[in-house]
């Protein structure tokens, strides 16, 4: 039986734990912007949150957007 895609609570709560690993406090509409923006996998939740830290800069809704526009060329971890 192939495994099911996680649902928006699932892929809110993978992206909060990764954002909690790495001490990140987003901002309140990131997390609801992403999940609208990203497949929905723990590797691609994972990939997103490691962009959004690497310019070493508040998590807000714009570098969000930034990263997940910037990272469309990738095709894999984007839709």
């Amino acid at each position: 039986m192939p495994v099911e895609a996680p649902d928006d609570a699932v892929l809110a709560a993978m992206l909060e734990a990764r954002f909690a690993e790495r001490g990140i406090r987003p901002a309140k509409d990131v997390i609801p912007y992403l999940l609208r923006r990203i497949d929905r996998s723990a590797a691609a939740a994972a990939a997103v949150v490691e962009r959004l830290d690497a310019p070493h800069r508040p998590v807000t809704r714009a570098l969000a957007r930034a990263v997940v526009e910037g990272g469309a060329e990738s095709g894999e971890l984007f839709e």
